[in-house]
């Protein structure tokens, strides 16, 4: 089948060239223009939007001003004053109806401590916000506040009316500006928008009270829930909205159609589309008449040269029937052609008879020609890919590699030895010697041992530290190795370089964990054992004191055990809190508040001639943990500084609230990424050297004489740190004093905290209860306990005899008082097995190891309470009682 491309016309040619070079010019020129214009007209549309925007805010910062200034006006009304003073609560209601009547969505209100109540009274659609008013009427607070009333967007405003130096009521403003018709007549003349409010996930219209949330994807709901008021340059798209905060006024936002701006862009879509038809058409026309012009003088000459074909007398073409000058010259091009050819043909009649000799003699050359270059080829290709394969390994690898002259300059590096020296672009490196990133004494490593081993043998490896361009020390395994040009000469020196510093960070703090895993283990061990022992003690001498009579002698005996054994379960806490077994009072704890109450404390007992200061920056102090175990952290760290500063000096406690960045956590193993806390403690005591720094967390080191200490203190500190979900650092200089760093996750702002059991009242009640405690003098404890205060109680030593009594009674068991810790059949399997039996068996968790772990699990499983060993009998019965629902 012929080629078709072979049959094509010239003029067909040069058309199709010149339509496609001005299609493709005018693509790109159309291109350019379009998204210039349109970049501009989306510049102007959301330049008009913020100006609409800023206008309404004026409007309605205006409104407010002007809401202020009436209830100024009416805060200082004379008539109002004497009416209040002397107490004629018809006059008030009369004089504010006259003057100070509701319009335009403004109510005026005035409370007098004697009325206790509100003149006028306030609507029924305005009940919600009493509330509020009675507060700041309480507090006498000149304040301005943005509440949500039904739905509705509301401003409230308050002033005291003074009279001289006494208070006589409070008068207040509310602002709805849903029945504001003034305003939104105003707003639906100049804006063809909506004005939205968002509070929390709601987000509604407000003048139509409309929810909107439907309208925007899970995305756009929650890009639009995290705008901050205050970024007024920011503003949030959907496909057909444009949505931007109003300054001034929390959570309203200017909600604006995209259409104007999409109308605008086809508009100028269809301009470009109209101007290019016509440009291309025009285009084709001039096409069809330059190759018309052209291709008549090349056919004039393909017809002579047809006519020479048939009559080979006619050797030459006619130059005097071609009209330009340009294939005038090609038909005498044309003609000394056919002359050359002539005269070879007659040359090559001559050569004919040793034609085959010579054809042999070029084939055999051009073969060899041929084998050798496809050799050449082939191994320039795999050098080539070889090349490739290595440059991409390189780049994409996370292991540093660098390549230099022998000299040391600098000639490669890939991006991730370009990161590990601090620089920003390749550049940087490029041209330097590797010395300058080595000091003096891992510089005499490099000339004596690494550089003149590797032109020796080929190959070095070993730990090296490196530096940074910004001095940031570097530990780092390098293997280095020499690459050698086609005649086996040295060329190049190069270096594959393994950042090991975050793997050594992680082999410390794993040797330190263990070490305090393995401490910890055995006091957790020993505080749970020693809790179940209290158990018996505590609850037996809080029975003792219940059934005798305070003049007793056995009362006071059996009071001073129960004291004794309080002070014991402290310390099984602080046992418990060093094992990280769990925070026992998760409450909401003010570091900034806990730090005045230690110091306050600690000043009795401290050397006085220690100075002890606190600067306190945190805005959001507030953190969730145990606030006995955060006293036992600030008392151990400043018995600590006393110890390092026996002559004296100045102990300062500060606060501040820092965001940790990946980066950071990058460059400090067990850092996590979020807002925290940060507690120092600072001291300009003797300080300590990096081999102190490093054992200073062990349990039982100490640098004290015999005698003053057990070395836990700071161990206890750590575990109760790590516990907290936080993390600690300490820099100090010999001679320079200490700081130590702890950091502490910020409490939420809403997040509903548990509260410690503080109720001295015992609850009594009916029913039967289940208990199942392997430790005989606990159930005998328990028993007694919940006999005492009305309940039945039925016990077994062994979850399996439980189980089997359950299986039969399950429906006369009202409650289950359950040990966690029992041999054969833990107290999570039990609950496990009871719930398969009586999906809802109620039961309440007994343990003498922290609120955590396994029992966290079980209550998440739907357990429904929990008390820590050891109880007394107020906190076991108001629990009891709780799940019961007495």
């Amino acid at each position: 089948m012929p080629n078709n491309t072979h049959n094509q016309k010239f003029s067909s040619y040069l058309i199709g060239v010149m339509v496609t070079f001005v299609a493709i010019t005018l693509a790109l020129i159309f291109g350019i223009l379009y998204g210039i214009l349109s970049q501009s007209i989306s510049s102007d549309f959301h330049k008009k939007l913020h100006l609409d925007e800023s206008d309404i805010s004026i409007v309605l910062q205006t409104k407010t001003n002007l809401i202020d200034t009436q209830l100024r006006n009416l805060a200082f009304d004379n008539s109002i004053k004497v009416s209040l003073l002397l107490g004629m609560k018809q006059q008030v209601e009369e004089q504010l109806e006259k003057q100070y009547h509701p319009h335009n969505g403004i109510y005026f209100f005035v409370h007098e401590p004697s009325f206790n109540r509100f003149i006028p009274e306030i609507p029924e659609h305005l009940s919600n916000v009493s509330k509020c008013l009675k507060n700041l009427s309480n507090n006498n607070l000149s304040k301005k506040e943005f509440h949500q009333c039904h739905g509705k967007y509301i401003s409230l405003y308050s002033i005291p009316i003074m009279q001289k130096d006494s208070i006589l009521g409070m008068a207040f403003a509310v602002y709805v500006i849903a029945e504001d018709q003034e305003f939104w007549q105003k707003f639906e003349e100049k804006h063809d928008a909506s004005l939205l409010h968002k509070n929390n996930d709601t987000i509604r219209d407000l003048k139509t009270n409309t929810h909107l949330k439907s309208v925007f994807s899970r995305r756009m709901l929650k890009n639009f829930n995290s705008i901050d008021d205050n970024e007024l340059d920011s503003h949030l798209a959907n496909r057909n909205s444009v949505f931007i905060p109003v300054r001034n006024f929390p959570g309203v936002v200017y909600a604006a159609s995209n259409e104007p701006l999409y109308a605008k862009r086809r508009h100028l879509t269809l301009v470009f589309a109209g101007l290019g038809t016509v440009v291309i058409i025009l285009s084709l026309l001039v096409a069809s008449l330059i190759a018309t012009r052209m291709s008549e003088p090349l056919r004039a000459m393909a017809d002579q040269a047809s006519a020479i074909a048939q009559d080979p007398s006619c050797s030459s073409i006619n130059e005097s029937r071609i009209k330009y000058q340009e294939f005038k010259t090609l038909a005498r091009s044309f003609n000394t052609l056919l002359e050359d050819l002539t005269e070879s043909q007659n040359s090559l009649k001559q050569h004919r008879d040793n034609l085959e000799e010579l054809v042999a003699e070029r084939t055999q050359e051009l073969n060899a020609s041929n084998i050798h270059l496809q050799q050449e080829i082939t191994e320039r290709a795999k050098t080539e890919e070889q090349l490739a394969i290595f440059k991409k390994f390189a780049e994409l690898s996370t292991v540093g590699f660098r390549m230099a002259e022998l000299n040391g300059t600098i000639t490669y590096c890939n991006p991730a030895m370009v990161e590990m020296l601090d620089a920003v672009v390749t550049a940087e490196l490029m041209g330097k010697n590797i010395r300058c990133f080595y000091d003096e004494n891992e510089l005499a490593l490099l000339e004596n041992e690494i550089i003149p081993v590797t032109l020796e043998q080929g190959q070095w490896t070993g730990e090296v530290n490196i530096k940074s361009i910004s001095g940031r020390v570097i530990p780092t395994i390098q293997n280095s190795f020499i690459i050698y040009n086609n005649q086996n000469e040295p060329l190049y020196l190069a270096n594959v370089i393994t950042d090991i510093a975050r793997l050594k960070a992680l082999e410390e703090q794993l040797t330190q964990a263990q070490k305090l895993e393995a401490i910890g283990q055995l006091a957790g061990g020993v505080a749970h054992d020693f809790n179940n022992i209290l158990t018996g003690i505590l609850g037996y001498a809080n029975l003792i004191t219940m059934t005798t009579k305070p003049e007793e002698t056995v009362y006071r005996s059996a009071q001073t055990i129960e004291n004794a054994a309080k002070r014991a379960r402290d310390l099984t806490q602080q046992l418990l809190g060093f094992a990280r077994k769990g925070k026992f009072q998760i409450v909401t704890v003010d570091m900034n508040e806990s730090i005045k109450e230690a110091v306050t404390l600690m000043a009795r007992t401290v050397d006085k001639k220690v100075v002890m200061s606190s600067d306190l920056r945190a805005t959001r102090p507030a953190i969730l943990g145990d606030p006995g175990q955060i006293q036992q952290i600030l008392i151990n760290l400043s018995l600590n500084a006393q110890h390092a500063m026996p002559d004296g000096g100045e102990l300062v406690f500060s606060t501040e609230n820092v965001t940790l960045t990946s980066e950071y956590c990058k460059r400090h193993p067990g850092a996590i990424k979020g807002d925290f806390l940060v507690l120092s403690v600072s001291d300009t005591g003797c300080g300590m050297s990096k081999e102190i720094q490093q054992r200073i967390f062990e349990p039982f080191f100490t640098t004290k004489k015999q005698g003053e200490g057990t070395g836990m203190g700071l161990a206890m500190v750590y575990g109760i740190v790590r516990n907290h979900g936080g993390s600690i650092s300490v820099y100090s200089e010999p001679g320079e004093g200490s700081v130590f760093k702890l950091y502490f996750p910020v409490a939420p702002a809403a997040k509903e905290t548990a509260r410690a059991n503080t109720s001295e009242g015992i609850v009594s009640g009916s029913g039967t209860i289940l208990i199942v405690d392997d430790e005989k003098f606990v159930r005998e404890v328990a028993c007694e306990m919940l006999q005492y205060i009305g309940y039945t109680v039925v016990s077994f030593s062994n979850a399996k005899e439980a189980l089997e009594y359950y299986q039969e009674h399950a429906d006369e068991i009202d409650l289950v008082l359950l040990d966690m810790v029992m041999p054969e059949i833990n107290g999570k399997d039990c609950f496990d097995a009871m719930k398969k039996i009586n999906p809802g068996v109620k039961a309440i968790l007994s343990t003498g190891y922290g609120k955590d772990g396994k029992a966290q699990e079980i209550l998440n499983n739907g357990a429904s309470g929990y008390v820590q060993k050891p109880y007394m009998i107020n906190q076991l019965s108001e629990e009891v009682a709780r799940v019961i629902g007495v």
